[in-house]
């Protein structure tokens, strides 16, 4: 079952132009750029606070936003290139990048 956030769109005011797009909205959000010519996308994951844990386990579950957004954007759009945040930082509930 995902357990990532339905319907968001929503500005980050820190990033002039940059977004927050829900998993259920990308289809939709990148048809239109694609066809004007987009070939790749970076993406960051957000996860609620209840799914972080000291190992970082929602890295790379597959009810994921991250992972469930790469399938999607695989299977809609295969040319383009999909490349991933891979700081567990927002994975973890220490904060941490790293482990020891």
């Amino acid at each position: 079952k995902q357990w990532y956030q339905r319907r968001v769109r929503e500005a980050i005011g820190s990033m002039k132009g940059v977004q927050r797009i829900g998993v259920d909205l990308l289809v939709s959000f990148l048809a239109p750029l694609v066809q004007l010519g987009l070939s790749s996308v970076l993406l960051f994951g957000v996860v609620e606070e209840a799914k972080k844990d000291e190992q970082a386990s929602a890295a790379d579950s597959d009810a994921s936003p991250v992972i469930a957004a790469v399938r999607l954007i695989k299977e809609s759009f295969p040319g383009v290139l999909v490349a991933c945040d891979v700081c567990m930082c927002d994975y973890s509930s220490n904060g941490h990048c790293g482990f020891t």
